[in-house]
């Protein structure tokens, strides 16, 4: 087992994604408050990594994970863990993973009113103590699941803020 996300099911039970490490899948159970199973372990993809999943108020699963360097979505009921379709949503614009120095960390997914989140950063360094971490994402309708640009996230350093704390 290689990354795994917990999720609370709302009714004293949770929701575990988790990837298969080596095997490059990405699999999804729900269990009770007991540890028994109600559902799966359902395979949703095949091809995929570092998932990340948020449950809504409809009982509807949106998931999100890393497949090379794409992020790819799938939302699945929580009443059937059957796998949907994927949808790749965004191609990252500053990846260049396999090169020295640079690390991915993400997704994260955030779910909220019928909007899906989707955040990740990238860290490059160029030797022990240099570098630069550029945050990005992606925003969409729950219902309309396409192929987006990223946004930057501008975060100033605390040396830079125009303001003072108290």
């Amino acid at each position: 087992m290689g990354k795994y996300v917990v999720e609370p099911d709302g009714d004293h039970g949770s929701v575990i994604a988790w990837d298969g490490g080596d095997q490059g899948e990405v699999y999804i159970i729900h269990i009770d408050s007991a540890g028994s199973v109600i559902e799966g372990p359902t395979l949703l993809t095949e091809e995929g990594e570092h998932p990340s999943m948020k449950l809504n108020p409809g009982g509807n699963l949106h998931v999100s994970w890393l497949r090379d360097v794409s992020f790819y979505y799938m939302s699945v009921s929580l009443s059937n863990l059957e796998a949907g379709s994927e949808t790749q949503v965004v191609i990252p614009t500053h990846i260049s993973l396999g090169l020295t120095g640079d690390s991915l960390d993400g997704p994260v997914l955030a779910y909220e009113d019928g909007w899906v989140y989707i955040f990740w950063s990238i860290h490059s360094t160029t030797d022990t103590e240099a570098g630069i971490s550029t945050t990005e994402y992606v925003i969409f309708p729950e219902d309309e699941v396409q192929p987006r640009s990223p946004t930057a996230l501008r975060m100033l350093g605390v040396e830079d803020h125009p303001y003072y704390p108290y």
